[in-house]
């Protein structure tokens, strides 16, 4: 625990200035990256204030691809920086894993990169060491700069006499003594735009004054030279960022960005200083043909056109056009309060509601719009509304996190962690509660029900459920507290988006530590668990720590929300076919989990996967096998008439059923198939 915060979740990295964890913010329920001054640097002065710099530096920076600084604090002696988690890669390394990005893909990158790094420059920072590892690509394949440890003030650049930054990535002019500049940035850029856009760097060189030479004697090599068929205006853009004479390159970010493709041409050649040719201002159209009176009497007759045109074409091309809004939203809201009034929650302390489209059934109607009418001109139409309004309120003050730097309440944001939340989602056409209306068997007795719809249904089975198993709250009555604000450690561990809280509430964690030689990864892997009210304990969720691969947190997120799933037959078998993962030159020696000896496993995966089916059988809901030990049925697959009949028998070690006779002299499962022996 760090400054009673923070709780250490794993390493990411190590740099010359310190090292990067990923921890969770315990006082905001947010994934932050923590950056710590290395110990043997805490008594220097200059280290230290090289530290505050970078924190200061960076959050004069806002901008969606520059990676957000928050503060500053230090713990037990250890001075560090907290600043945005980016659940990603930095592109060194996946250059390094698949040589280059796609054509589109890398001039995507690139116009990122360089909107963020005009945006350090509009801000007066210079960021002096732009590199492939200090960029950042989130999930979404969205670029970040980071790491402003050595950034510096334009203003108090002319006061550097040394070149800073890392060799191999520095302009020509720094090693000459010249201050950095935005020039010397760009030229960085361009050394990163070469590597993107061919998976090689410029100038190949085992030493930085080799390096120096090289870039000062020589000229690098075109990048058509080294992927076929690249775009002319990406290799001249970049290029320009490599010119020896800072001069002589692009005089900002967005110049290069300009030159890009999907740029401006004639904006960039005239950014850069550049006398447009004939064909690229013909290409750009005629300037100044017209007399201003009719050049503004042209364009206001086409706004007006456009604004009728606008007008009569709304209704007929939008979904909220062609539906009709009889009632405000005001009204509905206040209607959405009585019901929730009739239904039993007491008065909210906040309250969100908005209209939004129906994508989903938007694009069921996009692929198949027979019979559908979106006006629902008939009140006996069966088509639902392709427009709903929404209604959400909270016995606390509901606080959303933060999308993107915007703030609002949605159906998921903040999660559901308070049990008295309620969202009512109403048609805008009033329905009558009986026009979907069915029947289902209810539990436990299976008496035929009516239901409203299908949401309906599935609502009131869960309901059932979460009372049977005492999970909701309930008052000193005994009655159900459905505006109460007390934790319920079920509904966190099954209802919740976010990953259950731990503490007083009953979870425990089980922990063990993995070596893979093969691959140099050291993992921590811990099973969360939780006892429910009825006595069984169930695993809910799963974490790594340590050193191993960043794309194995998104199996411990999938893996995590299997494991709440009701049916543990579920997770079982996502583990059983886990088990065969294999990973070229993984595959490495280790215990067999509840025995006392080795064996080879095909990779880290598959050793994980038989480390969590062994928990699952210490606590007696699977068998050593992953097969669960009491069938709940509800993932039972119906046969076929001609699928052959399983009949009982013996265990068979392949499916884990007891269905192995004696056919044809041989043992032979009547449930998978297998063959035993014979004889």
């Amino acid at each position: 625990m760090i400054a009673d915060r923070y709780r250490v979740i794993a390493l990411l990295g190590r740099g010359g200035m310190g090292e990067v964890y990923s921890a969770d913010d315990l006082k905001l329920g947010q994934r932050v990256a923590l950056k710590f001054l290395p110990a043997d640097r805490l008594k220097s002065s200059s280290w230290r204030d090289q530290f505050y710099a970078e924190v200061r530096m960076a959050r004069q920076v806002a901008h969606p691809n520059v990676c957000r600084m928050y503060d500053v604090g230090e713990s037990d002696g250890r001075l560090f920086l907290s600043m945005e988690f980016v659940d990603g890669e930095d592109l060194a390394s996946l250059l390094r894993r698949i040589g280059r990005l796609p054509d589109d893909k890398a001039v995507e990158v690139a116009q990122q990169l360089c909107a963020g790094l005009a945006a350090a420059h509009a801000s007066g920072v210079l960021h002096r060491d732009l590199k492939p590892s200090n960029v950042m690509l989130d999930g979404k394949g969205r670029a970040r700069i980071t790491d402003f440890g050595l950034a510096i003030a334009t203003a108090d650049a002319d006061r550097e006499k040394s070149p800073a930054g890392t060799p191999g990535y520095l302009a020509p002019e720094l090693y000459d003594g010249r201050p950095p500049s935005v020039q010397s940035d760009v030229y960085a850029l361009g050394l990163v735009l070469y590597e993107l856009f061919t998976g090689k760097r410029p100038f190949e060189a085992s030493s930085a004054r080799e390096f120096h030479r090289k870039q000062s004697e020589t000229n690098p090599t075109p990048p058509s030279n080294v992927v076929k068929n690249l775009d002319p205006a990406v290799e001249k853009a970049i290029l320009r960022c490599l010119d020896r004479d800072p001069s002589q390159r692009p005089r900002s970010a967005h110049s290069v960005a300009a030159a890009l493709p999907g740029g401006d041409p004639l904006a960039a050649a005239l950014a850069a200083g550049e006398t447009p040719s004939p064909d690229m201002i013909a290409a750009a159209g005629p300037q100044g043909s017209l007399k201003p009176a009719i050049a503004w009497g042209c364009l206001l007759a086409s706004v007006a056109l456009m604004l009728i045109t606008v007008m009569i074409l709304a209704p007929r091309n939008s979904d909220w056009g062609r539906t009709p809004m009889p009632k405000s939203p005001e009204v509905l809201a206040d209607r959405a309060q009585e019901l929730a009034q009739k239904l039993g929650y007491p008065d909210a302390l906040d309250r969100a509601y908005w209209i939004g489209s129906d994508q989903d059934y938007l694009d069921y109607v996009s692929n198949d719009a027979s019979g559908k009418n979106l006006q629902r001109a008939s009140e006996g139409q069966a088509w639902p509304s392709a427009v709903g309004f929404w209604f959400r309120q909270s016995p606390q003050w509901m606080t959303p996190v933060s999308d993107a730097g915007v703030l609002r309440v949605t159906r998921l944001n903040p999660p559901y962690e308070t049990s008295g939340m309620l969202t009512l989602k109403l048609d805008v056409l009033a329905r009558t509660p009986g026009e979907q209306a069915f029947e289902i068997p209810f539990p436990p007795l299976g008496e035929m029900r009516l239901v409203p719809g299908v949401v309906a249904g599935v609502a009131q089975l869960i309901r059932y459920r979460c009372e049977r198993l005492d999970a909701l709250p309930r008052d000193g009555e005994g009655q159900l507290d459905l505006g109460g604000e007390s934790p319920s450690p079920v509904m966190d561990a099954l209802f919740t988006l976010e990953e259950p809280r731990t503490g007083t509430d009953g979870t425990l964690s089980w922990t063990v530590d993995i070596q893979n030689p093969a691959t140099g990864e050291e993992i921590v892997l811990g099973v969360k668990e939780m006892t429910l009210p009825d006595g069984v304990t169930r695993p809910y969720a799963m974490w790594l720590a340590g050193h191993y691969p960043r794309a194995l947190d998104g199996l411990a997120r999938i893996l995590s929300l299997d494991m709440r799933v009701i049916d543990p037959a579920w997770i079982g078998m996502k583990l059983r076919k886990l088990l065969n993962y294999s990973e070229p030159f993984g595959d490495f020696m280790a215990f067999v989990p509840g025995e006392r000896r080795q064996q080879t496993w095909p990779s880290t995966v598959a050793y994980l996967a038989r480390l969590i089916i062994h928990r699952y059988a210490m606590l007696g809901i699977l068998d050593e096998q992953g097969y669960p030990v009491q069938s709940m049925g509800i993932l039972d697959q119906p046969r076929g008439a001609n699928e052959p009949k399983v009949m009982a028998g013996g265990l068979c070690s392949e499916c884990g059923n007891h269905a192995v006779i004696r056919k044809d002299g041989c043992e032979f499962c009547t449930a998978c198939g297998a063959v035993g022996a014979c004889g």
